[in-house]
């Protein structure tokens, strides 16, 4: 039993030495080699410097033998290390090497390999080159000494990530730019001296009330010294470029704004100004697009499709004493899509004659004009509206049309054989639509589609001319025509109707006459019951006839 208080007791003493062993740090390998680096390159290039002040890779700089508290370094006085017992113990804490005769450049990177590091001192060597970015990576540095060199450039800004600076001397060098604003939000910063540099700007919004050392003088710094300057004497700032100000040092500042605010006050009217710009613009543009519609809506009121002809109109190769003028080929659907592409629908060429021939209009060709303006009248009622705009679509449904009116589509108005004249290649054009019919948005309930229903009428006493050949009044509307046609129809002498000259021609199919006559018939007077048919609709069952007509012409050959 006495056995056992005796060993717990040596338990109790091993943990204790255990306990109080220290646990110590070390430099790795690759840190050492980077600080042989950077001593190699402060040096110029010269190896031997290294080898002369002691720094040896292969040597621990911080095994806790040297000095009292184990701070000295086996490198020499050169470098300093954490103290035996500190969190950092056996990494290095200072490198000096102020006024060794250095003249090489500042490798940052080399440097701040050593993690600890808390001070560098390079004073009073000949250094070239600029202090670099990386310098920030020391991220545990407190002092930074390299005055009384010869570095140039900008200070970088990422010197304000320094959060744990407490010194920075730069003075004496040939440094210019401007000094960092960020120095001015480190909040240990207590000694700060750029003094006989050649820095420009302004000073930054330094708190000096914190600050043992400060001093800007011999720049060429410009504007308001810092707030709170009492324990500073004029020596700190004197000798820079003229426009220093501030109390009680210099002259007061003038009043209003700082410069920079006075620069971000200008870009803010610019702004303003840049924005005015744009919405006049976009009202101007906005007034004339209107009033581009406006002119569009008058050019449709008036006048639609104009088209100067030499040719004549389709009266005139129906009915005049000499009947010339064969048509031969109509492309009038495309034409008018082409003239859709125009917002005022205005279209006006002067064309030239062509030399007349004995030969009367046959039905291929009377066929071909009736389906070419049934195409164009279907199109146009589609399309045209009072407002400028168009509301043509690819649908062949009847809606289209009930869809136009209700949004105030313009009827042709005066639609006779006299208003469709020929082109040069004696294509069949549709002229002055629109001159007579108001837009029908100025019409109310019924009435609303009364203009197009007008024009299919008409349209239907334009095919019973092609038909008959027979011409109707002057001034009148076809009624009489009409009233002849169905005279004979009820008499059952259907083939009276159609024009002589039309069944005296080989292969003419007197079914599809008798067809595109009843097409005529719905359009001037629709069946009791029956729904009269939209231009659409009597432009398909046309093109149906025809396309039945030029399949029995194609077998035929």
């Amino acid at each position: 039993m006495g056995r056992i208080p005796a060993v717990a007791a040596a338990i109790v003493v091993a943990l204790l030495v255990c306990c109080s062993c220290e646990v110590r740090g070390k430099e790795d390998e690759d840190v050492l080699d980077s600080l042989v680096d950077f001593l190699t390159k402060l040096a110029g290039g010269d190896e031997k410097t290294a080898s002369d002040l002691g720094w040896d890779a292969s040597t621990d700089p911080c095994d806790g033998t040297g000095g009292r508290n184990g701070s000295d370094s086996k490198w020499g006085g050169t470098v300093k290390c954490f103290e035996n017992g500190a969190s950092n113990a056996g990494l290095i804490k200072v490198i000096d090497l102020q006024s060794l005769g250095l003249n090489g450049t500042i490798d940052a990177e080399s440097l701040c390999a050593a993690p600890a590091l808390r001070v560098v001192s390079l004073q009073n060597n000949t250094l070239r080159g600029g202090l670099p970015a990386g310098v920030s990576a020391c991220s545990g540095l407190t002092h930074l000494y390299v005055d009384r060199n010869q570095l140039s450039g900008a200070l970088p800004s990422s010197l304000g990530n320094l959060r744990k600076l407490h010194v920075l001397d730069v003075s004496r060098n040939d440094f210019s730019g401007e000094i960092p604003a960020g120095l001015s939000d480190v909040r240990g910063l207590i000694r700060f001296n750029a003094n006989d540099n050649h820095f420009q700007g302004t000073i930054p919004d330094f708190d000096l009330d914190k600050f043992e050392t400060f001093n800007v003088s011999n720049n060429n710094l410009t504007g308001p010294i810092p707030k709170n300057t009492g324990r500073f004497r004029d020596d700190s700032f004197a000798a820079n470029a003229a426009g220093m100000c501030g109390e009680p040092m210099f002259s007061p500042c003038p009043s209003g704004e700082s410069k920079s605010k006075k620069t971000r006050r200008i870009l803010m009217y610019l702004g303003y100004v840049l924005l005015g710009a744009v919405i006049v613009a976009f009202v101007v543009y906005k007034l004339c697009s209107r009033k581009r519609n406006k002119l569009g809506k008058k050019a449709m009121e008036k006048l639609v499709v104009y088209e100067f002809q030499s040719n004549g109109s389709l009266h005139k190769l129906l009915h005049a004493i000499i009947m010339n003028n064969l048509l031969t080929h109509a492309n009038f659907y495309d034409s008018l899509q082409k003239i859709n592409n125009s917002r005022f629908f205005l279209h006006a060429l002067v064309l030239s004659s062509i030399e007349s021939s004995q030969a009367p209009l046959d039905w291929p060709a009377r066929l071909h004009i009736a389906t070419k303006v049934a195409d164009g009248m279907a199109f146009l009622h589609a399309t045209m509206r009072g407002d400028g705009a168009s509301s043509y679509a690819s649908s062949t449904s009847s809606s289209i049309d009930s869809a136009a009116a209700a949004e105030g589509a313009i009827a042709h108005g005066a639609l006779k054989s006299t208003n469709i004249l020929f082109t040069a290649g004696m294509e069949p054009c549709i002229s002055e639509y629109g001159v007579i019919a108001p837009p029908l948005a100025a019409a109310v309930g019924s009435s609303r589609s009364s203009g197009l229903r007008a024009d299919v009428r008409a349209f239907g006493v334009l095919l019973l001319e092609l038909l008959t050949g027979k011409a109707t009044a002057a001034q009148g509307d076809g009624a009489e025509l009409a009233r002849w046609v169905t005279s004979v129809i009820q008499e059952e002498w259907t083939a009276e109707v159609f024009d002589r000259a039309l069944l005296s021609r080989d292969g003419v199919s007197e079914q599809r006459m008798v067809r595109l006559l009843q097409v005529a018939m719905r359009c001037i007077d629709a069946s009791p019951g029956e729904v009269p048919p939209t231009m659409r609709e009597v432009a398909g069952m046309i093109n149906a006839i025809r396309e039945e007509d030029d399949r029995s012409l194609s077998m035929e050959a």
